[in-house]
């Protein structure tokens, strides 16, 4: 799903079909009926050439993290030897919904309407996809999505 480009009433786009790019990675992700109308544009494999397996997109910098540094600031973060793991920016509930709820405000907004559309509500991996994003949005930052 591409990142947030506002409308003027703050809607999704109307004609636009907003895929979670997680459901694509789920069993059956690709064979929901709804991606028929993409269906022979490659996408599948327009995806695998540009490495579209997401799981990498995160790289863990580091095997552990020094404690607190889930509070430090940039500067602090740039100067580290090693950038401290991922994750550990995520184990402060306030740091979390500060970034995520405020900085990435409208893609979430964005998101949460997404899983909420009807298009590919019949599709099992669409489910899956939403219901464990939205789940990480509400559980780890205690997001009231």
């Amino acid at each position: 799903m591409p990142q947030s480009v506002p409308t003027r009433t703050g809607a999704l786009r109307p004609g636009v079909l907003y895929v979670p790019i997680e459901m694509l990675t789920e069993p059956g992700g690709y064979a929901c009926h709804s991606l028929a109308r993409v269906r022979g544009t490659g996408l599948k494999a327009a995806e695998a050439a540009a490495q579209g397996d997401n799981s990498r997109h995160y790289i863990t910098k580091a095997t552990s993290s020094p404690p607190g540094s889930e509070h430090w600031s940039f500067a602090k973060v740039r100067s580290a030897k090693k950038t401290p793991n991922y994750d550990s920016f995520w184990n402060n509930t306030a740091f979390c919904r500060k970034v995520v709820g405020c900085l990435y405000r409208a893609d979430v907004e964005m998101y949460v309407s997404a899983c909420r559309a009807p298009a590919l509500e019949t599709c099992a991996a669409f489910r899956s996809a939403c219901e464990v994003q939205l789940g990480r949005l509400r559980d780890v930052c205690g997001l009231d999505v």
